[in-house]
């Protein structure tokens, strides 16, 4: 299922609001669990300043993905397999990544599809 998601994410380029880091990681919940982490935040925003902005007046986005996390019933994970859905470093940057394994993340960036070798800042359980 996860290879399949993964397939489809590559056919469709990045999009502020629709399909970026943080929801590609909501998307891949809510298709595993029926519930989504991101509800009210899909079209809120169509750029990365109105990201920033709006993530800035929630407190930041560590703050705004655990609330989502916690209003749907995500079980936090030190140890994150394959499918679960994590913040991650990406330089200096935290972003929202689908675990691969072994420490290897993908991710929806303006660029495509990025595959990451970092570990996690906070991660959920799919399971």
């Amino acid at each position: 299922m996860l290879a399949g998601y993964l397939r489809e994410l590559a056919q469709h380029p990045h999009v502020w609001g629709e399909r970026d880091c943080i929801l590609i990681a909501a998307d891949w919940w809510r298709v595993n669990h029926g519930t989504d982490p991101a509800e009210g935040w899909r079209g809120t925003y169509s750029d990365e300043a109105s990201c920033r902005a709006r993530l800035a007046e929630h407190g930041g986005l560590l703050r705004v993905v655990r609330s989502g996390m916690r209003r749907v019933g995500a079980r936090r994970t030190f140890e994150p397999r394959l499918g679960d859905v994590a913040l991650v470093r990406a330089g200096h940057l935290l972003v929202g990544a689908i675990a691969l394994g072994d420490g290897r993340w993908i991710g929806k960036s303006p660029d495509g599809v990025s595959r990451l070798r970092t570990h996690h800042v906070i991660a959920w359980s799919l399971g």
